[in-house]
Parts: structure tokens; sequence; C-alpha cells
């Protein structure tokens, strides 16, 4: 009782003091001060500037789809148990090979809540049975929020990434939520972690968006999965909305991973698409595993605290048209000018692990991608392979314009289309 009481004197002495001010302002009463013109001026310059400012910054678009989601009943949270993004995870799996005892896919695990990321891939490996081969969280710990779905910052649960691949270069906001650049002309602000490392964004936005609708169907060999997102773009502050699609195949030797990004608004766009998983080693020892990258130039970086393409193109590294050892060392390296690569009409990568007895090869599918990049710190148990169809700091003043990265008119779509393929490195 005693606490009230205070409380309620506390409350009198505001209301005496708020009295006192608006007395102060307006002695003859708000509709005869000579304040009120003041005010309604300032209302009709203010309001529509806050408005205008919050729908450059998305915030409408934002509000529309948490609303979509509040209304509609029984759209479950995103920290709903064994749910990432409030969806169920999606596994396609078939059955292996009758009487063979080669390296085959036996599972994937896809997120229709988060972008339809590639989360987990399971192969069946002679000896050692049915074995994941990418790094990556659990279900559960993405679901209930011990390791956070991506705020468009690095990945490591197996995002596509669009609408740019790799590394976005341009200036924090002072928050630190946000990070802005300049692509023809027209300033791009897309929202970032702020515990992300400064002035760089990594990925695009797919994978912190639920698909709109998704689902799987069985195929010779195995299984497909699809997703479409409508409005992907919408409320992030690009130039115009982008419809994607995602469409994986799997079957016992071959995984088929095909992202179309459709331009569906009325306005030119920026686009790139990457994919950039993290591949387990399998607990062997990194002086075992090879890498061969297609031929090509590799990317100058020049180190201002961040790394940043300087532009210039360099003859490839050692594992270009080369296999060598991963070492211990670590690896960073990004070519483009990519060439075909020696019995193939397209690029190919190759991750090789001896030990574990089988090889894992990329191939571009489509004539898009225009970049491969592997990378993995010192002692890092895996490595990321990966391919995108544009450059990193696509924006960037080192590359010339419309070079670092594809643009979109209206009703137009850029098509990104890998494969991926298992095969045994043990001889007969």
């Amino acid at each position: 009782m005693e606490e009230d009481r205070i409380g309620m004197m506390y409350l009198n002495l505001l209301k005496r003091r708020v009295m006192s001010l608006w007395g102060s302002l307006f002695p003859r009463g708000l509709a005869r001060s000579r304040w009120l013109p003041v005010l309604v001026i300032a209302l009709f310059i203010l309001v529509p500037g806050i408005l205008w400012r919050m729908h450059q910054w998305g915030r409408f678009s934002k509000l529309k789809r948490d609303l979509k989601t509040e209304i509609q009943p029984g759209t479950p949270a995103a920290s709903t148990p064994g749910r990432p993004g409030g969806a169920d995870p999606m596994v396609l799996t078939r059955k292996r090979t009758a009487g063979s005892d080669s390296p085959e896919f036996v599972s994937a695990t896809l997120l229709p809540g988060l972008g339809m990321s590639v989360l987990q891939i399971s192969a069946y490996l002679p000896g050692k049975g049915d074995t994941p081969l990418l790094m990556g969280p659990s279900i559960d710990a993405l679901a209930d929020g011990t390791v956070p779905p991506p705020a468009m910052v690095g990945d490591s649960h197996g995002a596509f990434e669009v609408p740019w691949g790799g590394t976005l270069n341009g200036t924090t906001s002072p928050l630190g939520t946000s990070l802005s650049t300049i692509w023809n002309g027209r300033a791009i602000e897309v929202p970032i972690d702020a515990a992300a490392l400064r002035d760089v964004a990594f990925g695009g936005v797919l994978g912190s968006l639920a698909a709109d609708n998704s689902g799987a169907d069985n195929i010779p060999g195995g299984m497909e999965a699809t997703a479409f997102f409508r409005g992907a773009t919408e409320g992030d502050r690009w130039p115009s909305h982008t419809d994607v699609s995602v469409s994986v195949q799997m079957t016992g030797r071959t995984m088929n991973l095909t992202v179309q990004a459709k331009n569906t608004g009325d306005q030119a766009e920026p686009m790139g698409i990457g994919w950039e998983p993290r591949f387990s080693l399998q607990g062997s020892h990194r002086a075992s595993v090879q890498l061969l990258l297609p031929e090509g130039q590799r990317l100058e970086i020049s180190d201002r605290g961040r790394a940043v393409p300087t532009g210039k193109l360099l003859p490839g590294g050692r594992f270009d048209g080369h296999t060598a050892a991963l070492g211990e060392a670590g690896v960073d390296e990004t070519l483009t000018a990519l060439k075909p690569s020696a019995g193939s009409t397209a690029p190919a990568a190759e991750l090789l692990n001896p030990e574990a007895g089988y090889g894992l090869r990329i191939t571009a599918g489509s004539e898009t991608i225009r970049a491969v990049e592997v990378r993995s710190p010192a002692d890092a148990p895996y490595v990321v392979l990966g391919m995108q169809t544009n450059l990193d700091d696509p924006f960037g003043k080192e590359w010339p314009e419309g070079q670092g990265i594809a643009t979109l008119q209206p009703g137009q779509t850029l098509e990104w289309r890998l494969r991926l393929e298992i095969f045994s490195l043990k001889r007969p």
C-alpha cells in the first residue's frame, strides 16, 4: 500500500509539471495559440518525411510481412522446436543401390524456412556407412536460437546467396545494423549483423527468408525438392522486386542445384547468385586432402583492414589446373575468367579425400557462373568450395561498370546452376 501511495504521488507531480508546461505554451488554449500554425506546418513537413524515410528503410514491407504472419492462424514462430524459420525441414532420401559398394548420396536436408538452405548432405561411404558431408549446426540449434539464423552475414548452413554471392563492401551505419553502397549512381542499403565484420556483408538476404511454397517429389533414382520465394528483395532496400525459385535434385551419384531470380518490379536491378557450402574433412588429416580448381585468373586482394579486390587479375594459384594438397596453412582464393576443365565443357572444381575414399566434383551448369571460391582457415576442419555469378565487391570502383555483377531488366531472369558429383578414390 505504501508503494502505491508513493507511486500516485509521483504521478501527480508529473501531471502538474505537464499541465504547467502546457499552460505556459498555450495560455489561451491550443486553438487560440500563436503556436498552432507552427505546429500544423511542422506536422505537414515532418510526418511525410518520416513516412518516406520508413518506406526507404523497408519498414512498411517488413510490417506487412509481420502482419501477414500474425493473422495466419497456426503459423509457427521461428523458435518452434525442430522448425528453423518456422517451417519443417525437408529431407530428401533414397535407398542405396543394391550390390553397390561405391560412395552414393543417401539424403539431403533442406530448410524452406531459411532460404531453402542445404543444411546437410549425407552419403554412404564404404567402410564408414552413412556420413554427413557438410559442416553445419543441428536443426534444433537453429530452431531454438542456440545458433542464430543468418542476418545477411557469413553462412554456416549452406544458404543460397541472392541477390549477390560472396562479399559486398560498403559503409557500415553508425549503429552497425546496415551497410550502404552505390550501384549506377543509386544508393543501396542492406541489413547486416552488428557483430559482423565492419564494412562487409556476406552472401545476400535469401538465407533468412521463408518460402511461400515448397514441396518434394520422387524422380528416377532419387528425389527433387522445390521452393518459391515471392518478393525476396521486397523491403530490403534493393532497387526492384525479385521472385526466386530453387530446385534441388538428388540421385545416387549426382545432385543438381538450380536457382532462378526474376526481376518482377518495374526498375532495373543488380543480381548475383552464389552458394558456399562448408565441406567437412571427415576427421581426415588436412595434409592428405587435395584440391583441384579450374584454370582461371585469381583476384588480387588488398588488405586494408578488410579483404577488398584491387581489380587486378593474377595468374592462378597452386590449385589452378593442378591437384595439390590442402596443407596446414589457410587458403582463401577466388578465381574468375574460368576455363573448361579437362574432359569437360564447363569449369569444375574437385575436393579429394583419400583417407575417406571419396571425391567431390562441382561443375558449373550455367554460363552465368563467373567465379569459384575456395576458403579454409588454418587448422579448420572444413573447406568452403562454391561458385557464384558475380565477383566479390560487385559494386566496387575497381570493376568497370557492369563487370562486377549482372543487371536484370524488368521481366528478365538470371539462372545459376551447378552439378555436385561424388565418386570413389579407391581402386577396384
